[in-house]
């Protein structure tokens, strides 16, 4: 567990950079701030299927023409908050860089903690399980802030076959000790044709930008667009719904799920699972992207980059991820743009068994990759963080990551 006082000390300097206490950055060189989950490969993983290690770390990255370390923290380590086993993943920071979010699991139970980056106090938000034990009732996750005070996250409340129905909450978080009540505001229960999840959130000169991913009508699942006002509720804008687009030998997406806004707006990137494409000989899933048209709707617009293989990418950790370490399938996930239009963050992970990728897939090695878009230009963020703890290569994985700086 890493010592409290400078725990304290590092998080006020992570204060300091996300809300945009920037230092200077010589020539083109670009600064990358990224919260991720990262943990050690012995004993567990930090994957989509094991989160037994994850920790949240803080990693300031110099997007030079090799990418250097400019500042590191552990924000939270394992077993430091919740209950005994319990770890943190999918983090998210709130728009003026001051607070953090995040999930943790422990067996049935699944709770939202949040905490303020100058302060090492973790406040429990929401607790799953039976309201009589002190539980929400259902499931938490996938936490985004809807502004400096107010959180979104879905929640599982229904299933319709094989599919879950979640809905979107809200809350007002104030100064964290007194949170509010979650309170429904559109999914299952709310919308009838709906089960809405991975809500991400764009702030707006007329209000915010809400897209999620859920079935539509006849069960088949597309991206859904809306205009929140301030409390997180539906506004006067009539949903989008975003047609399916295709890949590039031109079938048609069967789904695009976790997508996320870039910050002007114009485009929104997501993960599909089928169908797959075959990069370099490897079966693949790869990032999607849709552009905004003159109308206000949003059309298909490919790749949200061309995808490499990890050898062609330069990736030290390419020999992971390939058939020699039993890969079947490479699947790129859990994207958002980093402040920028020009790069984003995703984890890059390797599936063993045959399922490629969701539930049942047997994950193998598990990186988070910052991408420009326009090269294909690779960096990974998991290889840096194994850098400053003295680990060889492999010797951390790592699924979820978030950035919410970029100089």
């Amino acid at each position: 567990m890493p010592d409290r006082s400078l725990l304290v000390a590092l998080s006020a300097l992570a204060v300091g950079t996300l809300a945009g206490a920037s230092p200077a950055v010589a020539g083109a060189h670009r600064v990358a701030d990224v919260v991720l989950t990262v943990g050690t490969t012995t004993g567990g993983a930090c994957n989509a299927q094991d989160e037994s290690t994850c920790e949240l770390v803080r990693i300031q990255v110099e997007l030079g023409a090799t990418p250097t370390v400019r500042s590191f923290a552990t924000l939270v380590g394992k077993d430091e908050v919740g209950a005994s086993g319990s770890v943190p993943v999918e983090p998210a920071v709130s728009p003026d860089g001051a607070r953090l979010a995040w999930l943790e699991r422990t067996g049935k139970s699944w709770q939202l903690w949040a905490r303020a980056l100058k302060d090492d106090r973790p406040h429990l938000m929401v607790k799953s399980g039976p309201p009589k034990e002190g539980g929400a009732g259902y499931k938490p996750e996938w936490p985004a802030w809807l502004d400096a005070d107010t959180l979104l996250f879905d929640a599982k409340t229904a299933d319709d076959g094989d599919v879950e129905l979640k809905t979107i909450f809200s809350m007002e978080v104030g100064n964290l000790a007194s949170p509010g009540t979650p309170q429904r505001r559109f999914g299952a229960g709310v919308d009838s044709s709906t089960g809405l999840q991975d809500v991400n959130v764009r702030a707006t000169a007329g209000g915010v930008e809400a897209v999620t991913f859920g079935p539509t009508s006849g069960g088949k699942f597309s991206l859904d667009v809306r205009t929140l006002d301030g409390l997180g509720r539906v506004g006067a804008t009539s949903p989008i719904v975003v047609p399916r687009g295709v890949n590039r030998a031109g079938k048609e997406l069967e789904a695009c799920h976790h997508p996320a806004w870039s910050p002007s707006g114009a485009s929104i990137v997501c993960q599909a699972h089928r169908p797959s494409e075959t990069v370099d000989g490897m079966e693949t899933k790869v990032l999607y992207r849709y552009a905004r048209d003159a109308a206000g709707g949003f059309a298909s617009a490919g790749v949200a980059f061309t995808p490499v293989s990890p050898t062609a990418a330069g990736l030290d950790a390419a020999a992971l991820l390939g058939p020699a370490a039993g890969c079947k399938t490479l699947t790129y996930k859990y994207a958002e743009y980093c402040r920028s239009d020009d790069w984003l963050v995703t984890t890059l992970y390797c599936s063993q068994g045959a399922a490629g990728s969701g539930r049942g897939a047997v994950v193998g090695a598990s990186r988070v990759l910052l991408v420009e878009a326009a090269t294909s230009r690779y960096v990974d963020v998991t290889r840096l963080v194994e850098q400053q703890r003295g680990l060889k290569v492999g010797g951390l994985s790592s699924f979820t990551g978030t950035c919410r700086g970029m100089e």
